[in-house]
């Protein structure tokens, strides 16, 4: 996950060298939700789509300053390949203009969303199942490209502020030391043989809050790092 020091650093290069220009900003959100019967990653069993409980969207935020734009879109899904990161920004370079270097695209790390085959997903199944993840991630750079341009065109004056506070009791390191001398993975709740954490957290809650000049919320960054799985099954 981008920190939210190195986001504010991102968004700062970007607009402190036209810092008498106003700043502009615009967001937008697409659906992604993937068709029925699509395979579902983030376990460790094939399962494929059966309803939609909430609709999975790729969110958009495009900032302006003077003649530098950047865009950064998070999407809910599970991770977001190298290739479809590529095809998303080429297109939405075509599209508005804003460099691809200036591009951010991550995920969620939604456990309940869509199979994405990538360098690190393997299509452990056939027939009908891997045709509709293939389609679905051919969709995806296309729906992305489409965020951006929907904020692009929403583009308004617009002020940004940051803040930081901590939640440390959200989130816990599931590697422990044990007592034989091993590095147990969730070994289980009160175990008697954890010795303890095998390492820390990072409790950090980092905000980035986006308005409209009249005080109107365009956009909410939150960045927190935790390895999130809340909708069982």
């Amino acid at each position: 996950m981008v920190k939210l020091a190195a986001l504010l650093s991102m968004l700062a290069a970007a607009v402190i060298p036209v810092q008498a220009q106003p700043l502009l900003a615009g967001a937008a959100q697409v659906v992604i939700t993937p068709p029925l019967g699509a395979p579902m990653a983030g376990y460790y069993s094939p399962r494929s789509s059966t309803g939609v409980h909430d609709d999975l969207r790729a969110k958009a935020l495009v900032l302006r300053q003077g003649k530098v734009s950047l865009a950064l879109v998070v999407c809910d899904v599970i991770h977001m390949p190298a290739p479809v990161v590529a095809q998303a920004r080429q297109l939405i370079r075509s599209a508005t203009g804003i460099p691809e270097g200036n591009i951010l695209i991550s995920a969620t790390h939604a456990h309940t969303g869509p199979v994405i085959p990538g360098a690190t997903a393997r299509l452990d199944f056939g027939g009908k199942e891997a045709e509709l993840a293939r389609a679905y991630t051919a969709s995806l750079p296309k729906k992305i490209a489409e965020a951006v341009q929907q904020a692009e065109a929403g583009l308004k004056p617009a002020r940004l502020s940051s803040a930081a506070g901590s939640e440390p009791t959200l989130t816990f390191n599931r590697r422990f030391r044990m007592t034989d001398g091993t590095v147990g993975w969730n070994p289980g709740k009160l175990n008697p043989r954890i010795v303890e954490p095998a390492g820390p957290i990072d409790p950090e809650v980092g905000v980035v809050s986006i308005e409209s000049s009249d005080g109107t919320p365009l956009s909410t960054l939150v960045n927190y790092a935790l390895h999130l799985d809340t909708v069982g099954g």
